[in-house]
């Protein structure tokens, strides 16, 4: 009977771990915890990790609200992948709270206007106990890239890079949030009991 008891209430405290953040996280913040990524219809170029202390954007500080930018400890995951057939590449960046206990939930930042998302924005969520992801879009050099810049097939502009519109219409945002998804999975032990979505407008245009 005492030996039952004594098992079932170590399961229970193995199942409760994974759940909140812990002193052992970080230590979890490597390329190979993420190695089980998949994406269907794409190829998974690489994973990069980092133990880092983030910053958030001044111009956020007033969302919650509070007086000064935000601050975290994060593992930063950065997934860079491509869809077969697309010539495309897209990378979807997630921020997984160190300093904060894990609330259970993930939130998706989006951007505005041709805008698909923005790194900056992830660190206010993940300083209040969110994982957070968001994604270029594509759009390799900046996230802020005007259309005229990656939305012709050609130089001459005189084609339009259909895969490259799709990816900012819809899939890219799509794919951040089932990347991001399984990155929590991998990192925390167990999925999030809750997604979110913050955005300025694009996902409405």
């Amino acid at each position: 009977m005492f030996l039952t008891l004594f098992i079932l209430v170590v399961m229970v405290a193995v199942q409760a771990v994974p759940y909140s953040s812990s002193a052992t996280e970080p230590q979890l913040c490597r390329s190979d915890t993420f190695a089980n990524l998949q994406l269907y219809g794409a190829s998974i170029n690489s994973v990069r990790t980092e133990v880092a202390d983030v910053t958030g954007s001044r111009l956020n500080a007033n969302v919650w609200p509070q007086s000064e930018p935000a601050t975290a400890t994060v593992c930063n995951v950065v997934i860079s992948y491509t869809h077969l057939g697309w010539d495309d590449t897209v990378t979807v960046f997630v921020n997984l709270p160190a300093s904060t206990p894990w609330n259970g939930r993930l939130m998706g930042v989006g951007g505005g206007a041709w805008t698909t998302g923005t790194t900056g924005d992830l660190v206010l969520p993940a300083s209040k106990g969110f994982a957070a992801v968001s994604t270029d879009g594509g759009h390799g050099r900046y996230f802020r890239e005007p259309p005229a810049e990656w939305a012709f097939a050609s130089p001459e502009k005189q084609t339009m890079n259909w895969y490259k519109l799709h990816d900012y219409a819809s899939v890219a945002l799509d794919d951040a949030a089932a990347l991001g998804k399984q990155a929590v999975a991998a990192y925390f032990g167990k999925g999030p009991d809750y997604s979110y979505w913050s955005v300025s407008g694009e996902s409405l245009d």
